[in-house]
């Protein structure tokens, strides 16, 4: 079973996704490549809006899209079983 998160090359910490990714020391964990493509598509796509609507509002107040990703990679993991342990009760 392989799992992917996003890291931060400097800090080594790791993204929590959601619109805005904050950084963590654990991070959010994406179950397929897909499912990690689809966090970048919508951050790709929330770029391309900001960037549409810059109006009167981003001119008064100077904004700009930053990228939360400069300085980030994809980490693939891959989980093997080790040991089956029995239960006992």
């Amino acid at each position: 079973m392989k799992f992917y998160r996003i890291r931060h090359k400097v800090t080594g910490l790791f993204s929590r996704g959601t619109s805005s990714p904050k950084w963590s020391k654990n991070g959010k964990t994406w179950s397929s490549l897909k499912n990690l493509n689809q966090h970048l598509a919508m951050l790709e796509d929330a770029k391309q809006r900001f960037e549409r609507g810059r109006g009167q509002w981003y001119r008064n107040h100077d904004a700009v899209w930053k990228n939360p990703y400069v300085d980030a990679e994809i980490v693939e993991y891959e989980l093997t079983e080790s040991d089956i342990r029995e239960i006992k009760l």
